[in-house]
């Protein structure tokens, strides 16, 4: 841990004495460019000082006006300006470039100006351009005097009229310019002995000038002609004017800041070393080392003092720890001094955020109230106390506690005490576990009992008032004090009457006789309108109670509890109440008591009102199975004999009751209709066995014997009745006597499809079997022929012998052809006159046609009547074939009506094959 502070110190410093000189250089920064800023405002006012004073003397060879100045005044003037600080030498040229006159305050040796300056491309510049003056910097590394060079100022001399008078040419040493700014070092030029301020030469790198501080000679020669090359140059955070230089010269390490001029050809550098902004950080950061080290040996110290008394304090948790139980000291001001683990987790914080915090801070207010009314007894009785604490742990548990609380006084300190707590949840959830389990075991031998006593009398067939007696007051001699009672609502359901209360007053009983479910009659009425258990703990009190509160009182009932009794559909029977003799509200004992009242009430109203129905309905069954006309019987599975059958089975078959007990429905059936019967019911017996239910429910009719012989048809419905298990157990069903309708179904029938007069088929059942047979001879690929016959002559026997001679006619037609035909042929009549007879095992025209010729040679015999009447007919005949002519029922019907008309024209008494030659 101390190496871990001494890291993070450590860091701390390094990071602030880094931020330090990042803070100095950032200085050091700005100051350099402001001193460039200056130094460039300086050298800008040399510039004008020196063209001022070019202008004078130019004034003076002006005012010639031919350009041949007075020399004597001339050089007067030359003196003049040389005697100025600004300039140390100063000459005249004439147009061609040549000295006129000329001073200087050095020697003229160092300056070196040749006779004729018409060839210095300075010279030239200022003649060939319009700018009239040039500056520029002159080298003399020859010349330390001079430091090493200087400026150089070339200004033109002009007329009024632009002609050339001349040059004037100003120098000023480098020497001399660095006194010049040594003259004031608080213009800001003063950036140390290891300072740098000057121009190089941005093609060259070589310097120009440098101000040397302090005018030293030594300086002055050293510099000018000296390369600054740019690969000393490093890059810095401050921007691509600052850079980092080291110098090869004096071994220094510089922050510089390069300023380019007007001209381009020249850079300001100014420059301080490191070593002279950082001297004062570096001592300020060797301080720091020696303070930092002390700090670390002070806290080497102080730690081991610390461990020493953190491992007392460890002992002491440690030993407290081990304690299970939860240690603490709190002070008379309620505030905790000390806790043990077991402590901090009960209250759910650490440690630490508990010490010196008071008691209602870290545990809610009403707990810690609790806590106090204890711990103050001990405090003011200066005694040791036990006492049993509540307390609800982080996860919202109620831990209960043993407490001991010892008085503790120390020298100096306000009164405490030491508290130890031992959890004692598990013993007190044990003990209330056994008390509602003892509890619970005398409530469930008392419903058993009461549920024993209930069942008993409902096996009696007992009445439902005399088995609710019994209920409640075993109830009132389980609870002594809360007497109970039981109403019913009334079948108008606006009332709640039939009270059963053996321990409540007569008088009572007789106003609760009748209860308006819609008054305000106590807890009872209001539990059958909400349907919810309702409790009134104050009878006196409660609104609800208005109309009954005052007779209630009078016999000392205060409180009343009421559960409504529901059946399964949730509608409501009647209402349990339990009444009490004080003010009181129940707990959840006494609610699931309610409840189970309520419902061993409900099984006793619904048994009883259940076999009160049943005997009714048995009586009503009775009655309608001995009246009916349907005979009603049970069959028993698998046997199918008969275990009841009711009277009307012998206004159905002639036969009492007791002469069919024993047998079997299939003893008096038909042979076709018992194999009907076996085989529809080993269908449904197979469907109930898949689990399809719907195959309990059968419908069939059959034919059986009546005690004289004859057949009785009969409709017979039933249901199979099946165990748990879904096994039949025995056929519930019914028999009705359906001969009449039978037949009439059969006159239907006939009328429907078979012709009144012939009983032969008619034109729909012709048409119907006719495509059947279509079916089936295609299916197949067989042939069919069809016969159309027409009778010849029968309209004269109607008109001479009348219609019942034609109706005789015609049936003894319809007799002498079925007597030619087999019985796979079917004849039928259309209508009238018109036959049609379907032969479907025709396997060729010739066939059909030699049946068709025994039919018409029958029909040509004479017909007698029984008077002796002699009826003389023929017949024509058509006969088609399938598939030869046609292939579907209408273009048969069609082409065999063609045919038959076809023998009518040739001369009747014929057969005509349809589409053979004539």
């Amino acid at each position: 841990m101390l190496l871990l502070v001494l890291f993070v110190q450590g860091a701390a410093g390094t990071g602030y004495l880094y931020l330090e000189r990042n803070w100095i250089e950032a200085g050091v920064v700005q100051s350099l460019k402001n001193v460039s800023s200056m130094h460039q405002r300086s050298f800008d006012q040399l510039e004008r000082t020196l063209d001022y004073q070019f202008a004078s003397i130019s004034n003076v060879i002006q005012d010639r006006g031919d350009g041949k100045a007075d020399l004597l005044a001339l050089h007067t003037q030359l003196q003049k300006e040389v005697k100025q600080v600004w300039l140390d030498t100063v000459a005249v040229l004439d147009p061609e470039g040549n000295i006129v006159d000329i001073d200087s305050d050095v020697p003229l040796e160092s300056v070196q100006l040749p006779h004729s300056l018409r060839d210095l491309p300075a010279y030239r510049t200022v003649h060939d351009s319009k700018a009239g003056s040039l500056t520029t910097f002159v080298p003399r590394p020859h010349a330390p005097e001079l430091g090493g060079g200087g400026i150089a100022m070339f200004r033109a001399i002009k007329s009024p009229e632009g002609h050339s008078l001349g040059t004037v040419v100003g120098f000023t040493a480098l020497s001399s310019l660095s006194a010049l700014l040594n003259i004031d070092a608080g213009k800001g030029f003063d950036l140390g002995k290891h300072g740098l301020l000057g121009f190089i030469d941005q093609h060259t790198h070589t310097w120009l000038y440098r101000y040397v501080y302090g005018g030293d000679p030594a300086m002055m020669n050293t510099v000018p002609s000296q390369v600054i090359s740019p690969a000393l140059f490093q890059d810095t955070r401050y921007g691509p004017d600052v850079k980092f230089a080291y110098s090869p010269v004096d071994g220094e390490e510089r922050l510089i800041v390069l300023a380019p001029l007007r001209d381009g050809h020249r850079q300001q550098v100014v420059g301080a070393s490191m070593n002279t902004y950082l001297h004062g950080w570096r001592i300020q950061v060797l301080f720091s080392v020696l303070v930092f080290a002390g700090l670390a040996v002070l806290q080497w110290l102080l730690l081991g003092f610390f461990q020493r008394n953190r491992q007392q304090r460890a002992l002491l948790d440690l030993v407290l720890s081990t304690v299970d139980a939860c240690v603490y000291f709190k002070t008379s001001e309620r505030s905790f001094t000390y806790v043990n683990a077991n402590t901090a987790a009960l209250f759910g914080l650490p440690a630490e955020q508990i010490i010196g915090r008071r008691d209602s801070e870290v545990l809610p207010q009403k707990i810690a109230d609790d806590f106090w009314v204890t711990d103050n007894q001990v405090l003011t009785s200066g005694s040791k106390q036990n006492c049993t604490e509540i307390a609800v742990n982080p996860e919202g548990k109620t831990i209960y506690y043993s407490s001991i609380k010892v008085p503790v006084h120390l020298p100096g300190q306000p009164p405490a005490l030491v508290g130890i707590s031992t959890d004692i949840t598990e013993l007190h959830e044990q003990t209330l576990a056994r008390e509602a389990a003892e509890k619970a075991l005398a409530a469930h031998n008392h419903y058993l009992w009461l549920n024993n006593q209930v069942l008993e009398k409902l096996s009696q067939n007992a009445p439902l008032s005399e088995v609710l007696d019994t209920m409640v007051r075993i109830i009132d001699d389980y609870r002594p004090g809360m007497p109970g009672a039981v109403f019913l609502v009334s079948d108008n359901g606006k009332e709640l009457t039939g009270c059963t209360a053996p321990h409540l007053p007569e008088v009572w009983l007789s106003v609760a006789a009748r209860l308006p479910i819609g008054e305000m009659n106590g807890s009872a009425t209001a539990a059958v309108r909400s349907g919810e258990t309702t409790i009134i703990a104050d009878i006196s009190t409660d609104p609800r109670c208005a109309a009954v509160s005052a007779v209630s009182l009078e016999h000392g009932l205060c409180a009343s509890w009421a559960q409504p009794i529901k059946n399964l559909e949730g509608k409501v029977l009647g209402v349990f109440t339990l009444y009490q003799r004080e003010r009181a509200e129940p707990d959840a004992h006494d609610l699931a008591l309610l409840e189970e009242y309520a419902r061993l009430a409900q099984m006793v109203i619904e048994r009883s009102r259940l076999a009160e129905a049943l005997q009714q309905s048995q009586s009503q069954y009775r009655l309608m199975a001995e009246n009916s006309n349907d005979v009603i019987w049970v069959l028993q599975y698998p046997s199918l004999q008969y275990s009841y059958i009711s009277p009307s089975v012998e206004r159905q078959r002639g036969l009492a009751p007791e002469e069919l007990s024993g047998h079997s429905l299939a003893d008096s059936m038909l042979p076709d209709s018992v194999i009907a019967w076996d085989n529809m019911l080993e269908e449904h017996i197979g469907r109930i066995a898949d689990g399809d239910l719907t195959g309990r429910f059968i419908e069939i009719e059959l034919e059986v014997s009546h005690k004289d012989g004859h057949h009785v048809a009969v409709g017979l419905v039933g249901t199979i009745m099946l165990d748990s298990a879904s096994r039949p157990t025995h056929i519930v069903g019914s028999s009705r006597d359906i001969t009449r309708r039978k037949a009439a179904e059969e006159t239907i029938r006939k009328m429907a499809f078979l012709d009144q007069l012939t009983n032969l088929p008619n034109r729909r059942m012709m048409e119907d079997r006719l495509g059947q047979m279509l079916a089936l001879a295609k299916r197949e690929q067989r042939k069919l022929s069809l016969l159309f016959v027409d009778l010849d002559r029968f309209k004269a026997v109607n008109d001479q012998h009348g219609h019942k001679a034609g109706d005789w006619l015609l049936m003894q037609v319809a007799s002498r052809m079925n007597a030619v035909l087999r019985k796979s042929d079917t004849a039928s009549r259309l209508g009238g006159d018109e036959f049609v007879i379907l032969l479907p095992d025709t396997h060729k025209t010739e066939d059909a046609v030699l049946v068709a010729e025994k039919i018409r040679s029958e029909l040509e015999k004479p017909f007698v009547m029984d008077q002796g009447v002699v009826l003389d007919i023929s017949s024509s005949i058509g006969v088609v074939m399938y598939p030869d002519q046609a292939d579907n029922v209408r273009d048969l019907l069609q082409f065999g009506d063609e045919a038959m008309y076809r023998a009518k024209k040739n001369g009747r008494n014929a057969v005509e094959v349809f589409g053979a030659p004539v």
